[in-house]
């Protein structure tokens, strides 16, 4: 009896031992997570209207930065960065390549005909004292100067890094400016129902850019239809939604969308549609320096093109 009695404690105390080291991996795992560099978005301002001042002009963005040596924790301030007016979220992104910073923002739609300016809040913590070069990639920089400059962590742990942006006003702004009803069998147009098309046409003077979506397929009665637009480069992704779809069928419609302060090059055009299905998608290359009006379609035979 005394045998097995021993047998079950050593048993207990063997288990014991296991879990022990199990909750030692654990908490040797936690605190290297707790010592990479992690970054954070922690406030957005309103748009700044004309009335709300602070210590930098409008004609000018700013990486504000205060470091505390202590805690290892840098504050960055993007003073007037630039959005659409209705960006629905503001978003950010990171990467390190050495003692380089690169931190890219975006915004997840452009709802609005309307650019405004914003102050991001971000913080950076368990990082080393060290002098860092920081380059920020903005949705809307057109030919501005790019942010990007030197940091020193340990001579001058609060700075500002200015850059001039008088050209404010020339950013591209994207406006839905109509909509057709729903094109009926009896609604004839130069396109043919089996083809989806983009038809374009760019002003060189005004620097503006036309679009029309042909035969774009949406619920038969959607509540409205909207798009939003992101640039990548020299790529425009043009996405299409509609907000409520009351009725059990889809339809046709024509979309035509005006682009200000487009520059004049190349561009790949994209659309991501919401009942595309197995379909191709729609895009193409716009060489607005060779050609300042043209047409692009692609086949589309299913429902409910075709019909």
């Amino acid at each position: 009896m005394k045998t097995k009695k021993l047998f079950y404690l050593a048993l207990s105390l063997f288990f014991l031992f296991i879990i022990a080291c199990e909750d030692d991996n654990k908490t040797i795992e936690n605190t290297n997570d707790e010592n990479k560099i992690k970054v954070e978005l922690t406030s957005v301002s309103e748009c700044k209207e004309d009335n709300l001042k602070d210590a930098f002009s409008s004609t000018e963005t700013c990486i504000k930065y205060t470091y505390n040596v202590d805690a290892k924790e840098l504050s960055l301030k993007h003073v007037n960065a630039v959005f659409n007016c209705c960006p629905d979220s503001i978003l950010i992104s990171f990467s390190f390549t050495g003692d380089t910073l690169i931190i890219s923002e975006s915004e997840s739609s452009a709802l609005c005909n309307c650019n405004c300016q914003y102050d991001l809040d971000m913080k950076i913590s368990n990082l080393d004292p060290k002098v860092l070069y920081i380059k920020v990639v903005e949705p809307y920089i057109g030919d501005n100067i790019p942010i990007e400059g030197e940091i020193d962590l340990i001579n001058k742990p609060t700075d500002s890094l200015c850059f001039p942006r008088d050209n404010y006003e020339n950013q591209i702004i994207v406006e839905l400016t109509s909509v057709t009803e729903c094109k009926e069998n009896n609604l004839k147009d130069a396109f043919s129902s089996t083809e989806a098309c983009i038809n374009y046409t760019y002003n060189v003077a005004t620097k503006e850019l036309s679009l029309s979506h042909v035969n774009a397929a949406f619920n038969c009665c959607p509540d409205s239809i909207m798009v939003s637009l992101n640039f990548s480069g020299d790529t425009i992704k043009v996405t299409e939604a509609e907000n409520f779809g009351e009725c059990d069928c889809s339809c046709l419609y024509d979309i035509s969308i005006n682009l200000s302060n487009v520059e004049q090059k190349s561009w790949f055009i994209t659309f991501d549609e919401q009942y595309i299905g197995n379909n191709t998608t729609l895009d193409g290359t716009m060489d607005l320096i060779h050609s300042t009006d043209s047409i692009f379609c692609v086949l589309r035979e299913g429902y409910p093109w075709g019909m």
